[in-house]
């Protein structure tokens, strides 16, 4: 994190005001969180010349302790300025939020935090206070036997319990998959055209149908004749705005995304399983 004397600071500032180039350069920096030692070496650059004289200004901040450029008053006086070039022309320093929110769109996820009433904080309270007495020194006045019989039968009776969510997940992958088959038949069948197989149009035509959410909604019941024609209209648009070979492609990515839906369900499973079998390990021994 760069810092620069807050007095060097104002000057240079009051004297970018003034189009001064090298103190110019040092604001640009500042805003684009330059290292130290570009910061330092801009600083030092300004100074190897007499700096313009320049009027103090009212927001002339006072002379402090060393500014930190997370010092967020400070920096956001330093985007927000009007700095004035040598032509006398107006140019704004500003972060471009609009981008930046774009940007940012979808990339942290925001988990909900779950009110709790008072008598639920207690029961939460009590059962913490259960687990903290019952530890695995306690288990210990059972046989290494039972424990182990226990143990056993406890993580088949868990994993027993993801029995119809397991058969679930392998039904709509059959039923997906063969939902696919007929599309992408839907999709050959088209007249062949002229537009050439290509990364782009392929991922575009993939995003287009993936974004459409009542082609999506309708795509998995292939036995439904409404739904069904819903799906092919909608890869016929997409055939005619990417071509035939580039929509087939994305059916194509489809399937693999299937089956790694799939595997990614059945792993989530193999892993509470697992993690439940460890903490009963970690409490009854081996």
């Amino acid at each position: 994190m760069a810092f620069i004397n807050n007095k060097k600071f104002a000057e240079i500032r009051n004297a970018a005001k003034n189009g001064d180039e090298k103190a110019l350069k040092v604001l640009q920096a500042m805003r684009k969180m330059q290292p130290q030692a570009d910061i330092d070496r801009l600083v030092e650059d300004y100074y190897a010349i007499p700096a313009p004289a320049v009027e103090e200004t009212p927001e002339t901040p006072a002379v402090t302790d060393d500014l930190s450029l997370d010092d967020v008053s400070v920096v956001n006086s330093v985007i927000s300025s009007d700095i004035a070039d040598s032509d006398g022309d107006v140019t704004t320093i500003t972060y471009n939020l609009d981008d930046i929110t774009k940007d940012m769109d979808g990339l942290i996820d925001e988990d909900e935090i779950e009110d709790m009433s008072f008598s639920d904080f207690l029961a939460d309270k009590k059962k913490n206070m259960t687990r903290a007495r019952k530890n695995a020194d306690y288990f210990k006045m059972y046989d290494n036997d039972s424990r182990s019989k226990y143990a056993t039968d406890a993580v088949a009776k868990y994993k027993a319990k993801f029995g119809n969510l397991e058969r679930d997940i392998d039904r709509r992958n059959k039923d997906t998959m063969t939902a696919l088959g007929m599309y992408e038949q839907s999709v050959g069948d088209e007249l062949d055209d002229e537009v050439e197989l290509s990364a782009d149009n392929a991922d575009k035509a993939y995003s287009d149908l993936i974004d459409n959410s009542g082609a999506m909604h309708s795509f998995g019941r292939y036995w439904d004749e409404e739904d069904k024609a819903n799906v092919i209209t909608e890869l016929k648009t997409l055939i005619s705005k990417y071509g035939k070979k580039n929509v087939l492609a994305a059916i194509n990515t489809l399937k693999s995304d299937n089956e790694n839906y799939k595997s990614y369900m059945h792993n989530k499973i193999d892993t509470e399983v697992g993690k439940y079998s460890k903490n009963l390990e970690n409490l009854l021994g081996k």
